[in-house]
């Protein structure tokens, strides 16, 4: 909305993105997975086009000092943040979905991994592109460093095409999240219809 509809209520672009999710969980079973699986390789390359982009703007010396506020306050003031820890709950309703559940392990240590090296590039980016005073300011940091990026004159203004990849990737998220509900409200209520039980927690989600 801020980038390139300041005046679209936000009521309708979230909208949007509930229908896309909605049409997503209503296709074959596997069909959320696989399009996960052909959209996380995109968002990797994303960020790590992010970061090799910017690496001659960047400023190590901001990394210092290295714990920042401290070992407490990094370490353990910051597990306080629940959300950080929401990605490890997708694991536990894994298993039932698996065929061979011994794959499990092989999944957890992958997905971890993967979600690790994400993170990393991104607070690298803005850490070392934009000091703590500015990155504050900046209502999305890593928006902000996209528009840094030219590659010669031809490839200039590549924010519209990692704009396009988040999207993608964040409506890949929402359709995870809305078919893991979805799973667990199936088996906590007698409604056994996969559109009402989309319907239903879209709603809420929208509301």
């Amino acid at each position: 909305q801020i980038i390139y509809y300041p005046n679209t209520n936000t009521f309708f672009i979230i909208i949007l993105f509930l229908i896309a999710t909605i049409f997503a969980c209503n296709l074959k079973y596997n069909a959320i997975y696989r399009s996960n699986l052909l959209t996380i390789p995109f968002v990797i390359l994303s960020i790590l086009i992010l970061f090799l982009g910017n690496i001659g703007d960047f400023t190590f010396a901001n990394a210092f000092p290295l714990f920042g506020n401290g070992i407490n306050e990094t370490f353990f003031s910051g597990m306080s943040n629940l959300f950080a820890f929401q990605g490890l709950l997708y694991i536990f309703f894994l298993p039932p979905k698996l065929k061979d559940v011994t794959e499990l392990k092989k999944i957890t240590i992958l997905s971890i991994s993967f979600s690790a090296l994400y993170l990393i590039i991104s607070v690298a980016v803005i850490l070392f592109l934009f000091d703590a005073d500015v990155s504050n300011i900046l209502l999305m940091p890593l928006y902000s460093a996209v528009r840094y990026i030219e590659f010669g004159s031809f490839f200039q203004r590549l924010d519209s095409i990692f704009i396009l990849t988040w999207i993608i990737s964040f409506v890949s998220y929402l359709s995870i999240t809305l078919q893991t509900c979805c799973s667990i409200f199936k088996k906590i209520t007698t409604i056994s219809s996969l559109k009402l039980s989309t319907l239903l927690i879209s709603f809420l989600i929208l509301v």
